[in-house]
């Protein structure tokens, strides 16, 4: 499928298993001029038999792609210009998305994340985890082969069985699931782009985390205004000091964070 001046946005493929020739993506094999891709994923098998093959697009011309991530495996039989998001970002951007797909070929530019960023093209704000054969030099752990900018990008390098790669920075897996390991993310509750469960997962984009995943952090408790079914608590709610009014029914606690969208629930003592 080619994408030309085109905008795809909130697409999840699931269970794909693609094969193709070359220009072979599970979401599109060619992403071209004034095309954008935003928050969508494909998760599943990706298999070409020529060049220009990633788990989301196989090659991207003047494209953007951004809070994207791709999952499962890509692999090339010509063993060329392999990503396990995109085999070729060509004068495009990337920022804000990853992948965690195992990319099996092993010969001519093959990275985690990206196979070639060339052209003038960006990537940023992206990491990359999953396993990455291959013995050539032009094989690493985010990007294979890279002549433009990779800024505050990262990959697995016990994962992804790299140590090396032509653009990025290389991160234990314990690292790789610290907050403090990613300069520049916005992990801001919410209304920023990624989510983290600290020591415990990757980045996740927040658009793709279920809302009970992302309930507050609350430190510091404090109570007044106390009748015999309410009470206003003070609190530090992920950082931030807030107010909010919490109803006891039945030794369950439920509420409305006052700076949220949404209600949250949780759990304090039964009175």
């Amino acid at each position: 499928v080619y994408c030309n001046n085109a905008d795809i946005d909130m697409l999840k493929l699931t269970n794909v298993d693609v094969p193709g020739y070359d220009n072979v993506g599970a979401l599109s094999g060619y992403v071209g001029v004034s095309a954008s891709i935003n928050a969508c994923m494909a998760e599943g098998s990706v298999l070409g038999t020529h060049y220009f093959i990633g788990g989301l697009t196989g090659y991207n011309s003047g494209a953007t792609i951004s809070n994207c991530y791709s999952d499962g495996s890509v692999e090339s039989l010509a063993r060329r210009y392999v990503g396990g998001l995109s085999g070729v970002n060509d004068n495009s951007t990337i920022t804000n998305s990853y992948s965690m797909s195992d990319v099996l070929s092993g010969s001519v530019t093959i990275g985690g994340l990206v196979g070639d960023n060339t052209n003038g093209s960006t990537v940023t704000l992206s990491f990359s985890s999953g396993l990455v054969e291959g013995s050539h030099t032009t094989i690493g752990g985010l990007i294979g082969d890279n002549d433009a900018t990779v800024t505050n990008s990262y990959w697995d390098t016990e994962t992804s069985g790299q140590s090396s790669s032509d653009g990025g920075t290389g991160k234990t897996t314990a690292q790789m699931k610290m907050q403090t390991t990613f300069s520049g993310w916005d992990f801001t509750p919410l209304t920023g782009d990624w989510f983290i469960d600290e020591g415990v997962s990757y980045p996740l984009l927040q658009w793709d985390v279920p809302q009970s995943a992302g309930a507050p952090i609350v430190t510091t408790l404090g109570s007044d205004s106390l009748t015999y079914n309410s009470a206003v608590v003070s609190a530090l709610i992920n950082g931030n000091l807030s107010a909010t009014t919490y109803y006891f029914e039945y030794g369950t606690v439920s509420g409305l964070y006052t700076q949220s969208v949404s209600y949250t629930h949780l759990t304090l003592p039964t009175i």
